[in-house]
């Protein structure tokens, strides 16, 4: 049961930290940004992404057990979707954006 859960986390935890790091990525011009500060920023969001994957079990075990704390519950679940809905949407951007490069060259 350890390895199922632990598999679940590393997934997603690798699909949010790299669409987070890409939403970074995409929303900054490419010029600007130097690779260290880059490499930080991906951390971060990493460090982001993770924290809210933990965040989402703690929403569920708080919205199933504790009705006490549900209005916590749904807001660390709402974290979970916002940063999944982020990811989403840098992957369309930076679809986009690889469209118009490859036109222009």
């Amino acid at each position: 049961m350890d390895a199922i859960i632990e598999g679940i986390f590393m997934f997603f935890f690798e699909a949010l930290a790299e669409g987070f790091a890409e939403l970074a990525a995409s929303m900054t011009p490419q010029k600007n940004i130097k690779k260290k500060t880059r490499e930080i920023i991906g951390i971060g969001l990493s460090m982001y992404g993770g924290l809210s994957i933990i965040l989402l079990f703690i929403g569920i075990v708080l919205l199933v057990d504790f009705t006490k704390y549900k209005v916590l519950g749904i807001i660390f679940i709402c974290n979970f979707v916002l940063l999944l809905l982020a990811s989403i949407v840098s992957n369309i951007v930076r679809k986009i954006r690889g469209k118009k490069n490859e036109k222009s060259s």
